[in-house]
């Protein structure tokens, strides 16, 4: 039986665990998940790899440097971890789990919840950046939800926020207007702008435009431009 323990120390021929650049061996046909860890994993190189499972602890579908069947292991073994601190928090009335995180001296590894029964785990390099960390792994979970036709859980905070790529149009009394805009590799089309409204922080690095849109799978968000970075952050609300 394997534990947690022995994948993270685990040695083969007196050598650690180690990443293989460019995509492992896969034993898998490609699924509808592939292209979305593909892209995530490829686009971010501190990402070694990700896992997607179900309740079962099965691998869905993974992209990895790793060797697949270590992957799959890890993604079975964070599965019991993230139910059993789910069920513990909840039952102390601590709130919900929605990810845990174990790091070493030389890894992060990262179990993010994306529903009741399905976990994305992802293995990534200890330099990576908090906030873009934060960005690559709700990106993803968006575009599994997405293709997977998963609701975005009761638990879940009311306001999910995410960068996102944006391409613009010209808008009669506005500087601008979203037309499209892009989430964990899926495209998505602005269907009608809401609304539109101007923030201004005591700092001029804090001027931002607001918009509030309806795209075309149906949600209503806001899309928010940071005159400073040229950022866009995507804020969707909902109700619990």
């Amino acid at each position: 039986m394997f534990s947690l323990a022995k994948v993270l120390l685990r040695t083969k021929k007196g050598k650690s665990l180690e990443a293989n650049r460019g995509e492992g061996k896969r034993d898998f046909l490609p699924t509808a998940f592939t292209g979305i860890l593909e892209s995530m994993r490829l686009s971010h190189p501190q990402v070694i790899a990700a896992v997607f499972v179900d309740a079962e602890g099965e691998c869905v579908d993974y992209s990895s440097e790793l060797d697949p069947y270590e992957t799959k292991v890890l993604g079975a073994l964070f599965l019991p971890l993230v139910f059993d601190f789910a069920a513990a928090s909840t039952s102390a009335g601590l709130g919900t789990v929605k990810a845990l995180t174990v790091r070493t001296d030389r890894r992060q590894f990262i179990a993010r919840r994306v529903s009741v029964e399905y976990l994305l785990v992802l293995v990534v390099g200890p330099d990576i950046q908090e906030h873009t960390l934060k960005r690559v792994i709700e990106n993803t979970v968006v575009a599994i939800r997405h293709e997977a036709r998963i609701e975005v859980p009761l638990w879940e905070t009311p306001s999910i926020e995410c960068s996102v790529q944006v391409q613009t149009r010209a808008a009669k009394g506005w500087p601008f207007a979203p037309e499209l805009f892009e989430e964990g590799g899926i495209q998505r089309r602005v269907l009608a702008v809401l609304g539109y409204w101007q923030e201004q922080g005591p700092e001029e690095s804090e001027a931002r435009d607001l918009f509030r849109v309806r795209s075309d799978d149906g949600r209503e968000l806001t899309l928010e431009f940071w005159r400073s970075t040229k950022q866009w952050i995507r804020y969707e609300r909902r109700l619990l």
